[in-house]
């Protein structure tokens, strides 16, 4: 199992990303989180990397980046939950497609770690593809 680090923020103004969602939901994170995992990368200040997020709302883990974001806005002390990033690299294994992407996730700051794992446990892995198109299965020790 994986344990992973928690990042925090403070209380600053905070940039925010609004992402879309094939179920029709907006996933709000702040930009930060979505740019941890590539620390030490020469990315552009307007650079939006693609990651794999679950929807909060129905569980689909999909990547997600710059061709899902809505808008992108400056929110002054938001509250914020606890985010996950870049403890986890996921690929689709298949032979010379090198495209890991990273797991990001929050939760709200009061969830339990027993509810955080329940909620992983209804992850949907099913339509996770990695930036070539093949499938990312769920790894076996998540």
């Amino acid at each position: 199992m994986v344990m992973p680090s928690r990042i925090i923020l403070g209380t600053m103004d905070v940039q925010m990303v609004l992402l879309s969602c094939r179920c029709g939901a907006q996933i709000e994170v702040p930009l930060p989180i979505l740019r941890q995992p590539f620390a030490g990368q020469d990315l552009s200040s307007a650079d939006i990397p693609s990651v794999v997020l679950p929807c909060p709302f129905c569980k689909h883990l999909e990547v997600r980046g710059r061709e899902s974001v809505l808008r992108v806005q400056v929110i002054d002390n938001p509250d914020l939950p606890d985010w996950y990033s870049g403890d986890v690299w996921l690929g689709c294994g298949a032979e010379g497609c090198e495209s890991p992407l990273p797991l990001v996730y929050g939760w709200s700051v009061s969830t339990t770690a027993e509810e955080r794992e329940a909620d992983k446990d209804i992850w949907k892995w099913d339509r996770l593809r990695c930036r070539n198109g093949h499938a990312i299965q769920k790894p076996e020790d998540w």
